[in-house]
């Protein structure tokens, strides 16, 4: 009877001991699972709060791994091409070109210096422009523009009050001073030329807008300026009464 009071004691004691175990272990286990759980999480804010990889390190790290080189490749290939803008602007005395690389009359008279085209008595519009200039009819025209400008009486420069540029065209064509004068001499007969457009057509606001050294709409590009040129070279046309067929760049220009 003592044996069996005693086992059943200890049967008794199991089973009011083993809830208590478990819970130490369930204990034991949710803090393994906690500290676990803030391990993975101090990872992922460090993963996060990291700085990404140097290029190089990234580049290492592609060159290792052959699908990552085909994947990088594929994206590179398929990621649209953006173009580069640029911010700079070419100023000349505040004259504003139409494009810093495209067929301007600054652009062509800084060239063709540079080359020594201009000869002592030879006119700007007989002179060959650069072969690396397109709508070369056009320059014509403009540099038909240079030599009326230059060539100008003393009476039209002041009724017109335009800058004379008899002095800058000297220099263009001698072209053995410093390069500042050559630039200088650029732009003060471009924006002569442009003032002289403007006093042909009759925009007079515009005019006063280039003399005081402002933004005009009307640029040296000799798309523009050469196309106005021209067509203001059809109105002496007409008014001489010459045939429709006449060249206009035997034309004088004339006020």
């Amino acid at each position: 009877l003592e044996r069996k009071n005693k086992s059943l004691s200890d049967k008794l004691s199991q089973i009011y001991r083993t809830p208590e175990r478990d819970s130490r272990k369930r204990t034991r286990t949710d803090l393994r699972t906690d500290d676990l759980s803030h391990q993975m999480q101090s990872v992922a804010i460090d993963t996060a709060q990291a700085p990404p990889p140097a290029a190089a390190d990234a580049q290492l790290v592609r060159d290792d791994n052959p699908r990552m080189r085909t994947s990088t490749a594929a994206a590179a290939a398929a990621a649209p091409s953006l173009p580069i803008r640029s911010s700079h602007r070419s100023n000349t005395l505040q004259l504003v070109s139409s494009t810093a690389s495209g067929n301007t009359l600054t652009r062509v008279l800084k060239q063709m210096a540079d080359d020594k085209s201009f000869k002592p008595d030879v006119k700007f519009a007989k002179t060959r422009p650069p072969n690396d200039f397109a709508e070369k009819s056009k320059l014509k025209h403009c540099l038909a523009l240079v030599d009326y400008v230059n060539e100008r009486s003393d009476a039209e420069i002041e009724r017109s009050g335009i800058p004379d540029v008899r002095e800058e065209v000297v220099t263009l064509r001698s072209n053995s001073g410093e390069r500042v004068n050559v630039l200088n001499a650029v732009g003060k007969i471009v924006t002569s030329c442009l003032a002289q457009m403007l006093w042909f057509e009759g925009k007079a606001n515009e005019l006063e807008t280039t003399l005081r050294g402002g933004n005009s709409k009307f640029t040296d590009s000799a798309t523009g300026l050469g196309k106005r040129v021209a067509e203001y070279r059809k109105r002496i046309r007409i008014a001489k009464g010459l045939p429709p067929d006449s060249k206009l760049v035997d034309l004088k220009l004339i006020s």
